[in-house]
């Protein structure tokens, strides 16, 4: 039966169907049942992993993605009934989950409203989640190996199993014309898909390797489950697959307006926008989203199994030490900056007011050495490590070029009703590493203005602006932003680091090599558990913090609400980085003298 279900997953939904019932026939619970486990999940193909040649039309796919838009809402024959054009006899179907059905011969469509009915959809267009590095990649691939879901279906399809039949109980189903379901429409030929033109969603995200397997897929949500879904958030779907090539969108040379609208549901819209909307399906395909999950991140080392780390907390310190001593070694001998880094590298947006972003923790790395003109820079070498450790980082270097024609936040095209895309639209969780030391003297132009100021919010406030052309609206986000910069950066707002160096060369690169393959795995399991701990702080160190926070203030006029909120951003990081959910006053006092290390070196460099 599981293989029936992965397989040939609408003759199992058409059976629920025709047994009746209330909302969905019971799909999703059916569905829900059999996939209740991550390892059941893992045994239905993976559209991120499989290439769309080695799946069939129609089977049971999982996907992991960032929703990159949303569309307007479509309409699709959610019931229709079929009738026998020789006998009367009439078959009521499923329409739903599909893009398109086929039926025999001698049967054409009734289109009485009465038993005909329409029902709404939104489409999800949705992208393989931008910046995420080769090993998480590769840890997400490696259950994904089973047996691939061959095209098995098309020598059985001429004795394949009736639907209901309400008539004569004819039950012989064989290939016929193919009929589109988006929309009340009636019998049409199969039409030659074209080139979608400035489709530029994946190519244009961050991160995203052309020659990658994975590709963009139109998600087909139903029912109320859409308010859940926000755009750039992360989803695992699983669903229908649909890659019938008449689904791409085709012109029209009829004179009768009216009826190319029935051949084509998007036959309304203009040219750009039916080609963006409906790609070829062998470059975009379908998903008929059945279940899904939203993802609170994309560590695949972070599992139920992951949470016993915490319990033991030698084995933290181990991990913490670990992955101070390969910072220490990226960040030239500099014990500090790796202590600064190592939290921003723990940092996540856990909540906001008004006026403050909580969690958000930028750091600026200043006094970085300048590479000479064919050299890595400092930020590069560092970057390097980076992709070892996290799941999703991003490298921005700040050139002149990069900032006068580039497009950092995402915007809204209204020729082709869809959003472009902008390198700073990622998913929670990504950290975003900026190579200041590469930016030359010269002029920023309007749109480096823009991009400054984008950088700007983006640290600060930790949203970016989406440009509908006639208004901009704002979109919270999770971006961990860290800066190295020759001087003071550009970027204000941040925890300035002064860079102390001790090693002449950065030799991150030897640390990671020399790490085995057991050390890489708990590093890496150590980063992304330690992130996820739900942090509180204990009362009785409320009153030492209050108590040291006015003490501090006798000291120094200048030390304000903001230095209390950094010193408290600063206590959760730390004590997280040691895998406690509550702090303690031995971590208090590290915090202290941290602060007071950089504060020196501020005054000293």
């Amino acid at each position: 039966m599981s293989d029936l279900i992965i397989s040939e997953p609408l003759t199992v939904i058409q059976g629920l169907f025709e047994k009746g019932g209330k909302g969905d026939w019971g799909v999703e619970a059916f569905f829900s049942s059999h996939f209740a486990t991550a390892d059941d999940i893992e045994k239905v193909p993976s559209l991120n992993d499989r290439p769309l040649h080695a799946l069939t039309d129609g089977c049971l796919v999982r996907y992991r993605c960032m929703i990159q838009d949303q569309f307007e809402p479509e309409y699709y024959l959610n019931t229709y009934q079929l009738v026998n054009t020789a006998t009367g006899g009439k078959v009521l179907c499923c329409g739903k989950y599909r893009d398109v059905f086929n039926y025999p011969p001698n049967y054409e469509l009734n289109e009485d409203p009465d038993v005909t009915i329409t029902d709404e959809r939104t489409t999800l267009y949705c992208v393989p989640i931008p910046a995420e590095t080769e090993w998480a990649k590769a840890a997400f691939r490696r259950d994904t190996d089973g047996p691939v879901v061959e095209d098995e279906r098309s020598s059985r399809r001429g004795t394949k199993r009736g639907l209901c039949d309400e008539g004569d109980g004819d039950d012989e189903w064989m290939d016929s014309d193919v009929q589109s379901v988006d929309g009340v429409s009636k019998r049409c030929k199969q039409h030659d898909g074209g080139h979608i033109e400035g489709d530029g969603g994946q190519k244009s995200l961050p991160g995203l390797d052309e020659k990658e397997i994975s590709v963009s897929c139109l998600v087909k949500v139903y029912g109320d489950s859409i308010e859940q879904f926000k755009v750039a958030s992360m989803v695992e779907f699983v669903g229908i697959l649909s890659v019938s090539p008449s689904l791409a969108c085709f012109d029209h040379n009829s004179s009768d307006p009216d009826q190319d609208l029935l051949l084509n549901p998007f036959a309304a819209e203009g040219a750009a926008e039916r080609k963006a909307h409906s790609p070829p399906p062998s470059l975009v395909p379908r998903l008929h989203c059945i279940l899904s999950r939203t993802l609170s991140h994309s560590n695949p080392l972070v599992t139920s199994g992951s949470l016993p780390l915490l319990k033991d907390s030698s084995a933290v310190g181990v991990a913490r030490e670990l992955a101070l001593s390969v910072l220490t070694e990226v960040l030239l001998g500099d014990r500090l900056a790796a202590e600064y880094t190592l939290l921003h590298m723990l940092s996540s947006v856990y909540g906001r007011t008004e006026v403050l972003v909580l969690g958000s923790f930028a750091v600026n790395i200043s006094r970085c050495p300048v590479p000479g003109a064919q050299s890595l820079s400092f930020a590069s070498s560092f970057f390097s490590v980076l992709q070892d450790l996290v799941p999703k980082c991003h490298l921005l270097p700040m050139t002149l070029a990069n900032m006068n024609t580039l497009r950092f936040t995402p915007k809204k095209d209204y020729e082709t009703n869809r959003i472009q895309p902008g390198t700073l639209q990622f998913s929670a969780g990504t950290l975003l590493v900026i190579d200041e030391t590469k930016l030359s003297p010269g002029r920023l132009n309007e749109q480096g203005v823009k991009n400054l100021a984008s950088l700007c919010h983006l640290s600060r406030w930790q949203k970016i602006h989406y440009d509908f052309q006639y208004y901009n609206t704002e979109f919270n986000c999770d971006t961990p932003v860290m800066v190295f910069s020759e001087g003071r950066s550009m970027i204000k707002d941040n925890c300035e680091v002064p860079l102390d160096p001790v090693a002449m060369a950065p030799s991150g690169d030897r640390a990671i090599k020399r790490l085995t393959e057991h050390q890489l795995h708990n590093l890496r399991e150590y980063l992304g558990v330690c992130r996820e701990i739900q942090y509180s702080l204990p009362t009785e160190l409320q009153t030492i913090v209050g108590d040291d926070f006015v003490a501090l203030r006798k000291v120094d006029p200048g030390v304000t609400a903001d230095t209390l909120h950094h010193l408290l951003c600063l206590a959760r990081l730390v004590s997280i980085s040691y895998g406690c959910a509550e702090m303690s006053v031995e971590q208090w006092r590290h915090v202290r003298e941290l602060e007071l290390q950089r504060k020196n070196r501020l005054l000293r460099l």
